[in-house]
């Protein structure tokens, strides 16, 4: 496939389902992907990505506006430095044996070293972070598609209703859908169309937070289940694992999004590498003369970069080409898994009937009418039968006995 582009649609799978209809989905990816273009080049790529890097275009940071700013800085402190020498210093001959007189406004050397160490431990300490943060939410998504999996198989394994499961299923992928769209702050949700309803995707999209209500549609659908006997408690509590657990990465995701690294840090690194890059020509023109303005914008940009690259990866869940490809993530894990294999195959079995009640026992089984009968027909045959004889005394029996005798 190629680089960037989504598959137009995903067929799941040839078995039948029953009452005698298939299962076909195409997925509702958009023909090009957006975002985490850069991430899909590499992982194409089997020699090192050395030509995919080195020339590249796209994903490079770029920060046309800063660097213009900064190379007319640097050309007009050279030229002051150039143009207005320093009388007094002895001058310096080069091998054509022409006279260059040394700038009058000049920086030690020494004292921009030093400084630019400290920058440097800042911008190193900058990116390291926001690193962090971007394999953060990789690992957050990785969990996403796991519990996804997971999920599904549960549900297939364990839930008799083919609508049941087809609900567990579909509403699977629809929280990657809406996980996806609620961190990058967007609320279209056309891509859920080839799964559900249109009244089903009106509702959610009329929700406050399009992932919760998704979470509440499958709970409800377990509870359902549970209440029909169709799943025991323990399974119950095996598939409500998995929902707590998305719940818990969507808001590690919701953390990552809305909390940036301290505003102090970033204002006193900025600061810093605005000053610092300021006083760079005066600390080379005496060594590059007219080509320090082209050694100063190449250093500027090496660290500007830097910042930018920062700036990008921070916010992991975008479109840019340095962010996680979720688009991939969702359409071609998550959904090829969940409805392009798993569903199928879970349409495929046959319907499993509810375990019946084990048999009442014959106590529980007399209706209140049958003991009303059975206590009439005792009294009419008791008043037919004759009346017994009367109890003769012990010695009065044992006489009649002796005398018979």
């Amino acid at each position: 496939m190629e680089v960037g582009k989504a598959p137009s649609s995903i067929t799941a799978g040839s078995p039948a389902r029953p009452r005698g209809s298939s299962l076909s989905l195409p997925l509702p990816a958009p023909t090009e992907y957006k975002g985490g273009e850069g991430v899909l080049l590499l992982n194409a790529s089997s020699r090192g990505y050395w030509v995919e890097t080195l020339f590249a275009w796209h994903g490079r940071p770029m920060p046309a506006v800063p660097i213009f700013v900064y190379a007319t800085w640097a050309v007009s402190a050279t030229t002051l430095c150039m143009l207005y020498p320093d009388p007094v210093s002895p001058l310096d001959r080069d091998d054509a044996g022409s006279d260059n007189p040394a700038p009058r406004f000049v920086l030690d050397t020494t004292v921009e070293s030093l400084v630019g160490a400290a920058l440097f431990f800042l911008l190193v300490f900058r990116t390291n972070t926001c690193y962090d943060r971007w394999w953060e939410a990789r690992k957050q998504w990785g969990l996403i598609i796991n519990r996804t999996r997971d999920f599904s198989r549960q549900g297939a394994a364990y839930v008799r209703s083919h609508a049941r499961v087809a609900t567990l299923m579909k509403y699977s992928v629809a929280y990657a859908v809406c996980a996806k769209q609620h961190l990058r702050g967007d609320r279209n949700l056309a891509e859920l169309a080839v799964y559900l309803s249109r009244g089903e995707v009106e509702e959610i999209e009329q929700s406050k937070h399009v992932v919760l209500r998704v979470l509440r549609t499958l709970s409800e659908t377990l509870a359902g289940a549970h209440a029909a006997g169709e799943i025991d408690s323990i399974q119950l509590s095996m598939l409500d694992a998995n929902l707590t657990t998305l719940e818990d990465t969507l808001g590690a995701c919701e953390r990552i999004l809305k909390t940036k690294m301290p505003f102090g840090y970033i204002v006193h690194l900025r600061a810093f590498l605005v000053l610092w890059t300021a006083a760079l020509p005066f600390a080379l023109v005496p060594f590059l003369l007219w080509g320090t303005p082209v050694a100063c914008i190449v250093i500027f940009y090496a660290l500007l970069g830097i910042d930018a690259i920062g700036v990008e990866v921070e916010n992991p869940f975008g479109r840019d080409y340095n962010d996680l490809p979720l688009d991939s993530i969702v359409h071609d894990t998550i959904a090829a898994n969940v409805v392009g294999e798993m569903l199928p195959w879970a349409m495929a079995q046959p319907v499993r009937l509810a375990p019946s009640p084990p048999p009442q026992g014959p106590r529980d089984s007399v209706s209140p009418a049958s003991v009303r009968v059975g206590l009439e027909r005792r009294a009419v045959g008791a008043h037919l039968a004759p009346p017994p004889h009367p109890a003769l005394p012990p010695d009065a029996s044992s006489a009649t006995a002796e005398g018979k005798g």
